[in-house]
């Protein structure tokens, strides 16, 4: 069931959502809440929210880079499984500044495209895909390099560039374990 899977993860707001799209259709919409799970999993986000943002002070105040940088991404990826896409936004583009290698910033780019395709953004889709490619084919795998390719599609499509688009696409062997 939908609301099964929505609460295997931690996204109190889309669970309501969900809710509220599916109303009286499957039954009456008090049975079907959970109000318990959305209390435990929202005191549990906030919790880890607020433990994050510790940890990332004290890296900040140590001075160390390379988990400052690493605590933006945890808090990014945070926000990202909560659903606050501005903030997991604003996180991983932070990473930026704490990156000392090409893969830290094929990491934050790929981070980067995938909320802004989550938000519909595809100007920073875009944006990012550019910095990405330009990053040294050694750093790029093949993976990341699919990834790039769907992404630029889907950027293309929502521009109303279909040959682009389907130029892009073509591009990509959707049998590949990598994807995932």
């Amino acid at each position: 069931m939908l609301l099964q899977e929505v609460k295997s993860g931690q996204n109190v707001q889309l669970y309501r959502e969900t809710l509220e799209l599916i109303g009286d259709k499957l039954g009456p919409p008090d049975q079907l809440r959970d109000n318990e799970w959305m209390e435990r999993t929202q005191e549990l986000n906030e919790k880890t929210l607020e433990k994050l943002e510790v940890e990332l002070c004290q890296h900040k105040l140590n001075s160390i880079k390379e988990k400052v940088r690493m605590g933006h991404n945890d808090l990014g990826q945070h926000h990202l499984a909560t659903g606050n896409l501005p903030e997991a936004l604003k996180c991983y583009t932070r990473t930026r500044d704490y990156g000392t290698t090409g893969r830290h910033t094929l990491d934050m780019c790929m981070s980067v495209i995938r909320v802004g395709l989550e938000m519909g953004n595809y100007s920073h889709v875009v944006n990012y895909i550019a910095k990405a490619e330009q990053i040294t084919d050694m750093v790029l795998d093949g993976g990341s390099s699919l990834r790039l390719r769907v992404a630029s599609g889907l950027a293309h499509l929502d521009g109303g560039k279909y040959k682009q688009a389907a130029l892009k696409l073509l591009h990509v062997r959707l049998d590949r374990p990598d994807l995932s």
